[in-house]
């Protein structure tokens, strides 16, 4: 079986603070000059918000708020596929 992140492309990623309640930090390295999006899902795989990402080593902060309590998912994608994968709780 092939696996969807690729380990020539895959890079650092962390979510912080985990669990998180209103907002969560993404740590990343996204290649320079790419694009990526930032994708949480369900426990059943359904993707339930997205963000954009800016290339290059940062942060990003986003709103979780909208998010219920419970397990999630995350995958980094660009325009080659996966680039990062991850788990995030959120708890209020």
């Amino acid at each position: 079986m092939k696996s969807l992140v690729s380990d020539e492309t895959s890079i650092s990623i962390q979510m912080i603070p985990n669990p998180a309640r209103d907002e969560a930090i993404l740590l990343h390295e996204v290649p320079e000059n790419s694009r990526a999006e930032l994708v949480f899902m369900d426990a059943v795989g359904r993707p339930v918000q997205k963000f954009a990402v800016q290339g290059g080593v940062g942060k990003t902060t986003f709103s979780v708020s909208s998010l219920a309590n419970g397990y999630y998912r995350f995958m980094l994608i660009d325009e080659k596929g996966v680039i990062g994968q991850g788990q995030l709780t959120i708890m209020r």
